[in-house]
This record gives C-alpha cells, sequence and structure tokens, in this order.
C-alpha cells in the first residue's frame, strides 16, 4: 500500500468527516477530515460553505501531498519507509509542521534511532483547549499509539 493511502486511512480514522463547520476542541473552525483552510488557502470560518464527501477527499489528499514533500524535504539522506512516512504525516497533521520539525521525534529519526523516534509518539498525548487548559486526551493516546504502530511497519493496530 502507498503512503497516501496509509496517510488517509490513519487521519480519516481519528479525525472523521464532518462536511458542515465545526470548533474543534482547540476552538478552531474546521471542516472535512479537520482541515483549517480550503484549497484555496482561506481559513474555514462558521461561514464556510458545506463539503460534499469527494471535496473533503479531495482536500485531505492535498493536504497528504502537501505534507509528505515537506517530511520528505526534512529527511533528505534517509530511507523513510511508507509506514514511516503515513505516521509522519499523520502526526504531523495533527500537531502542525512546526510541530514535527521541532520534535525530539524527527530529531531521532535523523540520528538513525528508529525504536527511540517511535516512542516520541506517545509524549505528544496533551490537548490544548480553547480555554487555554492542557489535558491529557485518551483519544489523542490512542492516535500517537497507531502512529507509532504505523511508524513501526504495525499497520494492524488500528
Amino acid at each position: 500500500m502507498d503512503t497516501s493511502r496509509l496517510a488517509f486511512i490513519l487521519i480519516s480514522h481519528f479525525e472523521g468527516c464532518r462536511l458542515a463547520p465545526y470548533r474543534c476542541p482547540a476552538g478552531r473552525w474546521s471542516i472535512g477530515y479537520g482541515a483549517t483552510h480550503l484549497r484555496d488557502g482561506a481559513p474555514v470560518t462558521e461561514n464556510t460553505s458545506p463539503l460534499t464527501t469527494n471535496e473533503a477527499t479531495a482536500l485531505l489528499a492535498d493536504s497528504i501531498q502537501s505534507l509528505c514533500a515537506t517530511i520528505t524535504a526534512w529527511t533528505v539522506g534517509h530511507t523513510v519507509t511508507p509506514y514511516q512516512m503515513a505516521a509522519l504525516v499523520s502526526f504531523s497533521y495533527n500537531v502542525g509542521v512546526a510541530g514535527l520539525r521541532s520534535s525530539t521525534l524527527l530529531r531521532k529519526f535523523l540520528l538513525g534511532d528508529t525504536q527511540g523516534a517511535a516512542d516520541e509518539f506517545l509524549h505528544w498525548d496533551k490537548m490544548h483547549l480553547a480555554s487555554g487548559v492542557v489535558v491529557e486526551s485518551p483519544g489523542l493516546l490512542k492516535r500517537r499509539e497507531a502512529e507509532r504502530a504505523m511508524f513501526l511497519g504495525k499497520p494492524d493496530a488500528l
């Protein structure tokens, strides 16, 4: 299975799909599979028109392609399996590329510490609520466990 399909399965499983705009727990307007921006780059707002299922799927596919390109640029000279890339894409889709770029997870991976990098996924189980409160999230922990399993080539954890 290719990276894009693996990433789509992982992200869609945890994000779900809502065709109308909604506020995520962090208070951001989102749509589709948790997108905060539309294909044209415009931010999602409460006035954003609902998407069709095909539009939501295309929006996620675009995001996956963009994240793959960014992560590929950061990992030049390193072997990245489709499973590892899918896990890194899912992680970045959820926490943002800046989160991955500055993470110990990426640093360990680039140093060749695959197991150490995999274990770093589990440290990212906190949710920043719109109120500013940071809480541990059982849902995020499940997502990180699935990303970790995918990263290690064990995608049956879904």
